[in-house]
């Protein structure tokens, strides 16, 4: 599926339905959630629909594209119905942002249809419950990264259950032959790229950490610290009477 896109069924003059999916960073493709809300549109009988796709993209992010435009279109009543799977999808955020939204669709005459909740969101019942559910999605999603930055902590200190480092493996490089080309030939950083196949930023931060080495081995090593004088008894001998 591509990411943030706007699937336009043929529309009809008057008002009409979407669905709307978002699938946050290193997620899942939103497939499961379009299959839903395809399959429970069709049975409402709520063809045809436009299809607001938003990929890769946080609940809390502060911007999201793909929700702003369909938001622009139901302030336009241009948007009868929505339909999402859960609160969440639409934001992480907390409580106060789902009743704002829950407000700008009542003051437009848009129906929020949630297919995995059977709660009447027009009522005060369905408010209370729509802010609670808010607060959890965003308790749940500061819970995940502070799981996440737990673990990432452990795993640098006492090591994954692999032995593997966490994060990127570590990129060869001959920085020796980078050094030479670069510093001694003066070779620019468009031909380095090309010759080593890598970022200009990977290949500076290599030849930086490598340098840095070089200028570390220049210092001297520092001078001892002199010994002290052994503890004695320096004061002037007295002179010897007559």
């Amino acid at each position: 599926m591509e990411a943030n896109q706007l699937h336009d069924r043929p529309v009809p003059e008057m008002p009409h339905h979407c669905l709307y999916v978002r699938a946050s960073p290193g997620g899942n493709d939103g497939e499961a959630q379009l299959y839903e809300l395809r399959r429970y549109l069709e049975e409402s009988g709520c063809a045809p629909w436009r299809e607001f796709l938003e990929l890769g993209v946080s609940g809390d992010a502060p911007h999201r594209p793909v929700w702003e435009s369909m938001i622009s279109e139901v302030r336009r009543g241009k948007i009868q119905t929505v339909a999402v799977t859960e609160l969440s999808r639409i934001s992480r955020i907390g409580g106060g942002a789902i009743l704002e939204t829950l407000d700008v669709f009542r003051r437009y005459r848009t129906r929020l249809i949630v297919t995995r909740l059977g709660v009447d969101y027009e009522t005060a019942a369905g408010r209370i419950v729509a802010a609670v559910l808010g607060e959890v999605a965003a308790a749940e999603l500061a819970d995940l990264r502070q799981r996440i930055r737990a673990g990432i902590d452990r795993a640098r200190e006492v090591g994954t259950r692999s032995g593997n480092a966490i994060g990127r493996p570590e990129v060869a490089v001959d920085v020796e032959r980078l050094y030479r080309l670069r510093v001694d030939g003066n070779k620019p950083w468009a031909e380095c790229v090309k010759i080593f196949g890598l970022s200009e930023r990977t290949l500076a931060r290599k030849l930086k950490r490598y340098t840095a080495g070089l200028e570390s081995d220049k210092t001297p090593p520092p001078q001892p610290t002199p010994a002290a004088a052994p503890a004695g008894d320096h004061s002037e001998p007295c002179p010897q009477g007559e």
